[in-house]
């Protein structure tokens, strides 16, 4: 009898070769010999036509380099049952899962890279995330990227998310014993996962060796984890989402590394309460429903930015003007749904004396290249600490803020408007201001 063997590479799989099978005792086993390694495989059949395979590997290159034993399972190609990947596979998604659900106190450090790609319009986020955990229930999450930094704090009861920027907060009832938003929450249903999945090699992640998962769910839902099979701890996570919208293909992905997944001894439980009287913090809720109403006829904040072609825009030196506000970005559906509606505004109203400016924390190549795909004229505005969003209490995007010429709030929208209300609105405005309004659309 032969063996033929073939080891996993990129991009194509290597060819090890034939070895004839030699038997020593009750073993069946084949040699594979190269100048600077020796791999011994040792072969045993079970039941259900499946076939063991264990080996291991002594590096003659001087190399230091230790090799622990492996083994693996294969089914027979027309057997009916799950192949040896997926087996292999399923079992270490269990011990990953029962690892995470098993957790008292952990901590975990993160940077998560994002990417939003609309044919050739890129748009990337980096963000770093610490979180640490203890039984039962309690975390707290740090997180901090370009834009808005937040501490969210979970006691086992309720959810602190605050805003330290800002000095406010939002308040949420936590569900009994779960850990909202961490690795734990992420990866404790590892198992539960209906998906094709294999074991496709080994990689170094961070102080870690680790085992390469993918799982899929069709060519267009990929995701692939890294595995420290020491730990039983995710180092590693991709996720790669195709869909189809109105104007093509949109691709979605996002890379967690952790720098840091270990169990910790004792955390100081002070770190898992919070209380807003002591920081003299406000409750975010009432500041976003201000503008929606009371603010309504008082006068807009000012603010000072840089337009995407280079100018200095300040909302004081347009007094006299209409000006529209729209908080966007390019990732956002509901935003790409809503532009065009602010694209024809500007083109019907711009002679009119009525300012168009979008504004978005992304950069300024993002947001021309979106732009320029799309035909958008309007001007658009850099705010990448988003402070002019945070002045104007945005907590979501689209959000509209529509400015009369004496430079008070006329209309404020969080969520995607309508053209009729804007276009309603801004006649209102254009009356009473005695500005050239264009005539009706048929």
């Amino acid at each position: 009898m032969k063996v033929h063997v073939w080891g996993r590479c990129e991009p194509a799989d290597c060819d090890w070769g034939e070895r004839e099978i030699e038997t020593v005792g009750s073993e069946v086993r084949a040699t594979f010999d190269t100048d600077f390694s020796t791999t011994t495989m040792q072969f045993v059949l079970l039941p259900g036509e499946r076939m063991l395979a264990i080996h291991k590997t002594e590096y003659k290159d001087g190399s230091g380099r230790i090799d622990r034993e492996h083994a693996e399972f294969f089914i027979q190609e027309n057997a009916n049952a799950a192949d040896a990947d997926s087996i292999a596979a399923s079992a270490l998604l269990h011990e990953v899962a029962e690892r995470y659900r098993s957790l008292h106190e952990a901590r975990f450090e993160a940077e998560v890279q994002a990417e939003y790609k609309d044919g050739e319009t890129v748009s990337r986020k980096t963000k770093v995330v610490k979180t640490e955990i203890s039984q039962p229930g309690r975390a707290k999450t740090d997180l901090s990227d370009s834009g808005e930094s937040m501490v969210a704090i979970q006691d086992g009861k309720t959810i602190w998310t605050f805003y330290p920027k800002t000095n406010d907060y939002t308040v949420a009832t936590a569900r009994n014993g779960t850990f909202e938003d961490s690795p734990v929450q992420a990866y404790s249903s590892l198992d539960q996962i209906q998906a094709s999945m294999r074991i496709i090699g080994h990689d170094q992640v961070a102080d870690a060796y680790c085992v390469k998962l993918v799982l899929e769910h069709g060519p267009k839902h990929v995701r692939a984890l890294w595995i420290d099979p020491q730990s039983k701890f995710v180092r590693k996570d991709e996720i790669k989402d195709v869909s189809a919208t109105s104007r093509g293909e949109l691709s979605q992905s996002s890379i967690t590394t952790y720098s840091v997944a270990r169990v910790v001894e004792k955390l100081n439980p002070a770190i898992f309460s919070f209380d807003p009287v002591k920081t003299h913090a406000t409750k975010r809720i009432e500041l976003q429903q201000d503008p929606a109403t009371t603010s309504i006829g008082t006068l807009a904040p000012d603010f000072s930015l840089n337009a995407v072609d280079g100018r200095e825009v300040s909302l004081s030196a347009l007094r006299g003007k209409i000006v529209l506000l729209d908080f966007w970005a390019s990732w956002c559906l509901p935003c790409r749904s809503a532009m065009p509606s602010i694209e024809l505004l500007h083109r019907q109203f711009k002679d009119s004396g009525i300012v168009v400016l979008g504004i978005d924390d992304e950069g300024v190549e993002t947001q021309r290249a979106f732009h320029e795909k799309f035909g958008y004229s309007f001007s658009s505005l850099l705010d990448p600490a988003q402070k002019v969003k945070n002045l104007y209490k945005v907590g979501g995007i689209p959000t509209t803020v529509l400015i009369d010429g004496n430079g008070e709030i006329r209309a404020y929208d969080a969520g995607e408007t309508s053209y009729e209300s804007l276009m309603t609105t801004l006649r209102s405005i254009l009356a009473k201001e005695d500005l050239r309004a264009p005539p009706a659309t048929p």
